[in-house]
């Protein structure tokens, strides 16, 4: 055991050290990502749909989240930026062929990637960054998309399909992408509403000016008719009330008396 004079003892033997903490290992954590809906935390299935942050979601349990937000407990963490299916693209996945659910001896699932990039071949496992293009949806892994960049020079073209793009999402973006993304959904958000209130505010005044341009005439129309009853009253009872023909009738009682 040490300080018998048979051995010599070891540091931690004489000192008792701070046991490390364990570290999880993030890899399954990963994996599951492109494996499993990020709303029902089940196997994807078609269709898929991602968002502006480049989480993955059966289309049908982002439907459920939609018309109920209380459906999954953790849903307005996971795609509270999301408000409607114009939030999301459908993705156009290319199916791999050697998909398949195995049983390994010690009873883990071990799983194969259903999909993979139509220009590497590369599985969509994590192991991979893909990314997606709008508005087409096709996804590529972004070692393909950079290749054919190199080889046809810069495109606002898909690779795939040849739609215009508007641009590029990648999916399961790490934190530090999401924040930027998010920030710029917030930024977008803002412009919109900002749009909004401003075609709200040109919308209301066309529409009071309209208004306008209506009662205006009638206004003119009623003052000329007020105008001419007036006039007519006015002749009427200066017609009526004449001063002399008064002083002359007072005069001619008087006198008479």
């Amino acid at each position: 055991m040490g300080c018998d004079g048979g051995s010599i003892p070891k540091r931690c033997e004489m000192i008792r050290t701070k046991a490390k903490e364990k570290q999880e290992n993030p890899e399954p954590q990963t994996t599951a990502k492109w494996h499993f809906c990020a709303l029902s935390k089940e196997r994807l299935n078609q269709p898929i749909v991602s968002c502006s942050l480049g989480r993955l979601y059966s289309k049908e349990s982002l439907i459920k989240y939609l018309l109920g937000k209380e459906t999954y407990g953790d849903g307005e963490t996971v795609a509270g930026h999301v408000r409607s299916l114009k939030d999301v693209t459908e993705l156009k996945l290319t199916a791999n062929p050697l998909y398949e659910k195995q049983a390994s001896n010690d009873g883990y699932e071990v799983i194969v990637a259903q999909f993979i990039c139509p220009i590497t071949r590369k599985e969509m496992n994590g192991s991979s960054r893909f990314l997606y293009y709008r508005p087409c949806g096709c996804v590529v892994s972004e070692k393909g998309a950079n290749e054919l960049l190199v080889e046809k020079e810069k495109t606002e073209k898909c690779p795939v399909c040849g739609v215009d793009v508007s641009g590029q999402v990648p999916l399961n973006a790490t934190a530090e992408e999401q924040k930027l993304l998010l920030a710029a959904i917030k930024s977008k958000s803002k412009r919109k509403k900002r749009k909004a209130e401003k075609e709200d505010d040109s919308v209301s005044s066309l529409a009071t000016k309209k208004r306008v341009d209506q009662i205006l005439p009638e206004l003119e129309e009623k003052l000329k008719n007020a105008s001419k009853s007036m006039h007519g009253i006015l002749a009427s009872n200066s017609k009526e009330l004449k001063p002399a023909s008064l002083f002359q009738g007072t005069f001619n009682r008087y006198s008479a008396v």
